[in-house]
This record gives C-alpha cells, sequence and structure tokens, in this order.
C-alpha cells in the first residue's frame, strides 16, 4: 500500500462504481444496484477479503455451479 493512499467516502465509491459499471459487462444489475455494490466492496475490505481470495471463491463457485448442472462453463472473462 502507499505511504498516504487516497480514501473514498461512499459517495466517490458510489460515483465510481457508476463510472466502471458500463466497462464490466454486467448483464443483470443496473443502476439500482450501485449501493449494492459499495456494501459489498466495503464488506470485502472490513473482512480483509484480497482480490486473489475473491477471484479463487469465484471460479470455485463457478465451477460448482456449472458441475452440478452439467453445463459448460461460459467465458466471460478474457
Amino acid at each position: 500500500m502507499p505511504p498516504n493512499p487516497d480514501v473514498v467516502d461512499g459517495i466517490g465509491q458510489y460515483l465510481l462504481i457508476k463510472e466502471l459499471r458500463p466497462r464490466l459487462g454486467l448483464v443483470y444489475h443496473g443502476p439500482w444496484a450501485y449501493a449494492d455494490f459499495v456494501k459489498f466492496i466495503n464488506r470485502c475490505k472490513d473482512e480483509l477479503v484480497t482480490p486473489g481470495d475473491f477471484d479463487a471463491y469465484v471460479a470455485a463457485s463457478e465451477r460448482a455451479t456449472f458441475d452440478f448442472g452439467g453445463l459448460e462453463a461460459p467465458r466471460l472473462l478474457a
């Protein structure tokens, strides 16, 4: 972490999510979900979840979901 990291308040987080959302390719999450994204990110920070931890959780959940359904997992991210 840099010695003087930028701290973004709740409104700044909301505006950042609003700006980034079109690039994320989300299908089921519209503007109504921005506040939920902010809450989720803050919860991950509170629980000290690293990006690697989160990626591993998503990959395991995706495998379990598609293995259970006998489906082929889509390639969502390159």
